[in-house]
């Protein structure tokens, strides 16, 4: 049957990966430097390197936890956790990714907002 139908799928499917890429593409434009990534040149994966405070598995374990949006950190492909930045890995071949993109964006404000308030709060401690 998908055969039968694959110019149907593979316009479905581009449109969706085109959407979702745009929506990545803004996402790390308003990151304000906390994400930087290059885009795929093929496949609906994108790999969002981390900037901020704290290490990717932190927020992605925030994310998961707090905003129900399912991230991959580096460290689930065998990568080491670093105390500052790593990677998150993104599918991008639903229709709803500019929606959990969204999401995503509130939660690491959040995110970045607690590192801060506790590293200026350790900070003064010192």
């Amino acid at each position: 049957i998908a055969i039968d139908h694959t110019s149907d799928l593979l316009s479905k499917f581009s449109s969706i990966a085109r959407t979702s890429l745009a929506a990545v593409d803004a996402f790390v434009q308003r990151s304000a430097g906390l994400f930087s990534w290059e885009r795929p040149i093929a496949g609906l994966v994108v790999w969002l390197d981390y900037h901020g405070p704290g290490s990717a598995r932190e927020l992605a374990q925030s994310v998961l936890e707090r905003e129900y949006v399912m991230v991959a950190d580096h460290t689930l492909f065998g990568l080491e956790d670093t105390p500052r930045g790593g990677g998150l890995r993104l599918g991008l071949g639903a229709e709803d990714t500019p929606h959990r993109l969204a999401q995503l964006e509130v939660a690491v404000k959040r995110f970045v907002q607690e590192k801060q308030a506790a590293e200026d709060q350790q900070q003064g401690a010192l």
